[in-house]
């Protein structure tokens, strides 16, 4: 192909890209909603915007450049006005940032330049995601921000949803995405993320977000959405979570009013039920092979096998954060390199436990557990609504990761975080 004719046609094309991008984190610095608006838009733009790496499965995200703008505008507000709780948020998640890291770079060194430079750029990119609670705290301390958030997330729950059910009904196979390393899905809504069970993860984590402020009209788009992912693991997830927070949900309500516990808790109750059985009705047969044989549950056991094989060799220190894939296989060039769901097991605290060691689980769950406590915490003593519906959304992720690798997931992380330093932070 004569690359000098089509010159002409992709250096203005790449300048202009260029330009606009200079231009979008200049406007971020001055205007920080616009860099907060950036990053919500990029998570529903989910899988679509990718910029390939040569050789493999992964690339870069719009999502990841949309982070890194929010990291530089947060940092441009702290220095301005240093915050105590920015540094405690970083105090907190910086023994496991400091811990991968040591892992990184002894997998660093064991491993070929490609295969260094890919667990070098995944290790960036989760500490970017989980640097953004810190600066959460940072630019959420205005009303204006938080309120963008408000709108922000629970519009691209909307956005995803509807995008989902437009594929759904007139692209509802995609046998041909298997070309290209995704899951050959037919008949299941995989919106933009291009994964039926991480988009069911995310709009089940929505759900007690939206009933909290009151969005009943974006839920008419998600919970159909949800039903057509056909994702047993989202189903699964939610009604665990619904039975464990039921009761602090029941206890928090008659201190208030037992006629609001009341009405509330059957508004709830009939919901879930409502939600199981158009579950039950729309999944068919995936439901039932719950209890029966079935390729993909076959698939996920070898899959934990595995996981459990490299956990018992390392089990301590691990292979270091994203060296699953080579831990697994050396062969770079293999076909199962470029598929997107080769870097870990389907359970993310094996994944964890096979990169981090056992020491790296701990110091990454201890947090979350920490996180969802003081959730609890502020549901009782100051009934926030908000606190519950986070509590109750982490809940079902921390419960949907047994089943897959969702809680690395780097959309889903950025939805947690933010849903996280959008409570946990207090304007001024």
């Amino acid at each position: 192909m004569d690359i000098s004719a089509h010159s002409s046609t992709i250096i203005p094309l790449v300048a202009a890209a260029g330009a606009l991008g200079f231009g979008f984190v200049v406007i971020s610095l001055l205007w920080p909603p616009l860099a907060i608006i950036g990053l919500l838009v990029s998570v529903a733009a989910g899988q679509l915007v990718r910029f390939s790496l040569p050789g493999q499965g992964g690339g870069i995200l719009l999502s990841d450049l949309a982070v890194v703008v929010v990291l530089a505008t947060a940092f441009v507000q702290f220095l301005r006005k240093p915050s105590r709780s920015v540094l405690i948020s970083i105090f907190l998640i910086s023994p496991f940032i400091l811990w991968t890291l040591s892992g990184t770079i002894l997998a660093i060194y064991t491993h070929t330049l490609a295969q260094a430079v890919v667990i070098l750029a995944y290790w960036l990119r989760l500490v970017s995601v989980m640097l953004l609670l810190p600066a959460g705290f940072i630019l959420f301390k205005k009303p204006v921000n938080k309120k963008i958030v408000q709108y922000s997330l629970s519009s691209v729950a909307g956005l995803v949803s509807l995008v989902g059910l437009l594929q759904w009904w007139f692209l509802p196979d995609l046998t041909f995405l298997a070309q290209y390393g995704w899951d050959p899905h037919q008949g299941r809504v995989v919106s933009t993320w291009l994964d039926p069970n991480f988009v069911g993860i995310f709009l089940t984590m929505m759900i007690p977000w939206l009933i909290a402020k009151r969005r009943f009209y974006i839920l008419c788009l998600v919970i159909p959405a949800l039903l057509l992912t056909s994702s047993r693991s989202s189903f699964i997830a939610l009604a665990l979570a619904s039975v464990v927070m039921s009761p602090i949900l029941l206890v928090g309500l008659i201190s208030q009013s037992k006629k609001a516990a009341l009405v509330i808790s059957t508004a709830v109750g009939s919901l879930g039920v409502a939600l199981l059985l158009l579950g039950v009705i729309i999944l068919g047969p995936r439901a039932l092979s719950l209890i029966r044989d079935d390729p993909t549950v076959d698939l996920r056991v070898s899959s934990l096998q595995t996981a459990w094989q490299v956990i018992q060799e390392y089990p301590w220190v691990g292979v270091g954060y994203n060296a699953y894939q080579f831990a697994v296989s050396n062969d770079i060039s293999s076909v199962a390199y470029t598929i997107h769901s080769r870097a870990g097991a389907d359970n993310s605290y094996l994944t964890l436990w096979a990169t981090t060691g056992l020491i790296g689980l701990l110091l990454c769950m201890l947090p979350l557990a920490g996180a969802w406590l003081i959730l609890i915490r502020k549901w009782f003593v100051q009934y926030d609504f908000m606190a519950l519906a986070t509590a109750l959304s982490l809940l079902t992720l921390l419960i949907h990761a047994n089943f897959i690798n969702s809680l690395l997931y780097g959309h889903i992380l950025i939805v947690l975080v933010v849903m996280l330093a959008y409570v946990f932070s207090k304007p001024v």
